[in-house]
Order: structure tokens, then sequence, then C-alpha cells
């Protein structure tokens, strides 16, 4: 397994970092994640994606007909580095571009791709996961909001937990227990703003509110937005998943290196030294080395 960047790689990480270093507001770099006011953290995001979606940047190893650049899962990786090593934001849709959107992609009719893929990308449209409830966490066995098929549309009832930025999102890929249905386990996609959807954010410890507790009462799901198939969730679900543990942990391992490099930065300017954050450092390389590897592995 290779995992040095291909030319082709090398040559977007580079035009990717002088776009950076001359576009990316000083004000953005390096703010801690949760920082401020919910609304004005999430328009940050949110402009930083689209303006990343008009640099023809984002996605570079999807099709190039979705959006992409029709690379290798390399340049994802050199996309990561670099937008970590500037202390650049994350871009809101991360949620929906490395989970759900793989998953669309193998899974999903070309309009359904047609129709949910473009907004997403531009960030014209933001993303939650409906998975977590709160008797099962994220034990989708334990799955208990439940689709009634009724023509052709279901009627969706039931509770997520933990939906980070329900609140900011236009939709929300959902598993649900279609009725009747032995072994019913299905993704759809819900349209946050239908009658019956109601959100409320949790507060946490820090006063901010990405987490919340989402209500659905009645809710209309149009049977063309099943992902896969009724009972297919699992192998939806699952897919989704290996997408999330490899690009994400691979971000979050960057991102935890250059937290500790920074903090052990400035104790050295303070005159001190501390091998505890040292060590930190190495062991966050190994970990970001493994991710890679899962994420080569997941690629293949």
């Amino acid at each position: 397994m290779d995992l040095a960047l291909s030319a082709e790689a090398v040559t977007y990480r580079d035009q990717l970092r002088a776009w950076v270093s001359e576009h990316l507001p000083e004000q953005w770099r390096d703010v801690p994640v949760g920082t401020g006011d919910d609304e004005a953290y999430v328009a940050m995001r949110r402009e930083w994606g689209r303006m990343l979606h008009r640099g023809g940047w984002l996605a570079p190893h999807w099709p190039v007909a979705r959006g992409g650049r029709g690379l290798g899962v390399d340049a994802q990786l050199a996309f990561l580095d670099v937008l970590v090593a500037a202390g650049a934001p994350e871009q809101m849709n991360t949620n929906g571009m490395g989970i759900f959107a793989p998953a669309l992609m193998a899974f999903g009719t070309e309009a359904q791709q047609d129709r949910y893929l473009g907004p997403m990308l531009a960030h014209d449209d933001i993303w939650c996961q409906g998975f977590s409830e709160p008797g099962a966490g994220s034990d989708l066995a334990g799955l208990a909001t439940r689709a009634v098929p009724d023509g052709d549309r279901f009627v969706v009832s039931g509770q997520k937990v933990w939906t980070s930025y329900a609140l900011f999102a236009q939709r929300c890929y959902l598993m649900v227990r279609v009725a009747g249905v032995p072994d019913g386990v299905t993704m759809v996609v819900l349209h946050m703003d239908r009658p019956g959807v109601t959100v409320r954010p949790l507060r946490n410890i820090t006063g901010t509110s990405e987490f919340c507790e989402v209500f659905l009462d009645e809710v209309t799901v149009d049977a063309d937005d099943v992902v896969g198939g009724i009972g297919d969730g699992w192998r939806v679900a699952t897919y989704a998943l290996a997408r999330e543990r490899s690009t994400g942990l691979a971000q979050r391992a960057l991102q935890l290196s250059r937290e500790l490099e920074l903090m052990n930065a400035r104790l050295h300017r303070d005159g001190h030294a501390d091998d505890v954050l040292v060590d930190a450092f190495v062991r966050s390389r190994a970990v970001d080395s493994t991710v890679r590897r899962v994420l080569a592995t997941v690629a293949d």
C-alpha cells in the first residue's frame, strides 16, 4: 500500500496551499471549536465551505460529474493536511460530504444524487445525521423511530438525540424502521422544514449548542427519498460509517496534532517544556498514520 501522494495530488496540494494563503481571513485561523456564538460560528464555517466550493477545491476525490476533480483519496488527505496546517475552520458540511455522500453515490439513484449532492457541496443545504436515539444510543439494532407506509410516502414518528447542528440543517439522513417489514431498518432523507419536525438544542458546558434533540411527530418522508431500499439500511449505514471512521478521524488526528504543537510552542515561549505534550504529539501522529492506512484500505 503506497500512501505517498500522486503527482496530481501534489499539484493540487501546492495550488490549494497558495489559494488558502491568499483567501483565508486571518481572524478565521485557529478558532477553537465551538468558540463564541453558535450562529456566528456556523456562519463562518458555512461561508468557508462556500468559498472552497467556488474555488473548486472541495471533495477533490469526488467524480467530476458530481463537482469533484476525479482525483484519488490521496488528494483528499492533501486537502486535510493543507487546511489543518493553515488553522482553517472545518467547512460546515463535512458530516454530509464525508459520511452520507459516499453512501448516496454508492446506493442512491441518479435522481437522488442530482437532487442532493450539488447543494451539499455548495453549502446551500446543510446536513445532519439522524442515527442516535435516547433508548439506543447509536445502536441501530435498538432503533425505535417508526416509518409507516402511506401510498407514495412514509409517516415517520420518533426521536433522535446528539444530532450535531440539527438546528441549522436543511436535510437529515435518517435511520428508521419501516412498519410491517421484517428487518425493516432503512435510510431515508428527511427535509427538516416538514411539519412535525421539532429541534431542541442541548446547551453544553461551554455554552454552545452543537448537539440537538430532534422530535418527529408524523412527519412525511417521500418514498423516492429512501436510500438503497426498504430494509437495506444496515448495508447503507455501515458503508457510510466506514467513511466516517477514515477521513473524519484523519482530520481529527491532524487537528489534535496541531493543537498540541501550538500548545507546546506557547509553553516554550514562556520558558517551559512539557514532555507529556511532546509524547501526546508523537502519539497523535501515530494515530494519524494508522487512520490513513485505514482510509487507503477503504478506498481500495
